[in-house]
């Protein structure tokens, strides 16, 4: 496309859409060529004129909304009996290692698994720190980051999207034991890096935090208030409470979980009464 022709705002000007044709133009080729930028994963696929097949992908606020924050799949978890699972071996009931507030590690119980995706490509932040620890998150997942290489306890949650390099986040020691007191300590990142992948899943814990591949991470997304999201989700822990207390289990299969419905409900409801401060591209 002509860059002086596009205006400021445009999807094209964002790097969220582009305009693709063969080298040779041959347009009995375009069908095949739209159906290899909907398997790439564009949101939104078109043929705006005869001379190009049009693709675009929603922004990450948009994505947001219907995804709200997860981690790939093969991301992975520690059980309170130490063994190692993936994320998409997680089920509700299962105690994962999570952190408190003073940055110890902890375990608490999976109340909800807000979404499982199995072939759907996600876009996810990957950020790396100077010693090599690494974590994949959604843009608008929370990670507790500071400025400074101060204790946990001063730190802050942040999206994804936000945390830039030369700040901390806070890891464990790898293949940590569970029956010694471990504290999570900052590291510096050096490296973040946009990446899709195909499988993404969306745990929630009673606590409201969790550790993933050894880094420290909120549950939670979307809402830049932490607090105010784990008060949301009280309902949802009593319920689990009153439920494991006369013996119901969750069933779960492992497979295609849409976005739970409290979720939803809570974003629509939360967009009407909630500060946009508190929001993605907000600050």
């Amino acid at each position: 496309w002509d860059e002086d022709q596009i205006s400021g705002d445009s999807l094209h000007a964002e790097g969220r859409a582009v305009d693709i044709t063969t080298s040779d133009r041959d347009k009995n080729k375009y069908g095949a060529l739209a159906r290899l930028a909907v398997e790439a994963g564009f949101d939104w696929v078109a043929f705006e004129s005869k001379a190009w097949v049009h693709c675009s992908v929603k922004s990450e606020s948009d994505a947001a909304a219907t995804s709200g924050g997860c981690f790939p799949g093969f991301s992975q978890a520690q059980l309170s009996n130490g063994r190692t699972i993936s994320m998409l071996d997680v089920r509700v009931g299962d105690r994962v290692a999570v952190v408190d507030e003073h940055g110890a590690v902890d375990y608490s119980d999976v109340i909800m698994i807000v979404h499982r995706k199995l072939n759907e490509s996600t876009l996810f932040y990957l950020i790396e720190t100077e010693d090599g620890f690494t974590v994949q998150l959604t843009p608008q997942h929370l990670i507790y980051v500071s400025d400074s290489p101060s204790t946990f306890s001063e730190s802050q949650a942040a999206f994804a999207s936000e945390v830039r390099t030369n700040q901390y986040i806070y890891v464990t020691a790898q293949n940590h034991d569970r029956h010694a007191v471990d504290t999570v300590r900052p590291r510096r990142v050096v490296s973040i890096t946009r990446l899709w992948e195909r499988t993404a899943v969306a745990p929630v814990t009673r606590r409201g935090s969790l550790i993933v591949d050894n880094v420290a991470v909120s549950s939670y997304a979307v809402i830049r208030d932490e607090w105010l999201a784990h008060a949301a989700f009280a309902p949802v822990r009593w319920y689990s409470y009153v439920r494991h207390s006369i013996g119901f289990t969750d069933k779960d299969n492992g497979q295609v979980q849409p976005v739970h419905w409290y979720t939803k409900a809570l974003y629509t409801l939360s967009k009407i009464i909630v500060s946009d401060r508190l929001y993605p591209g907000s600050s």
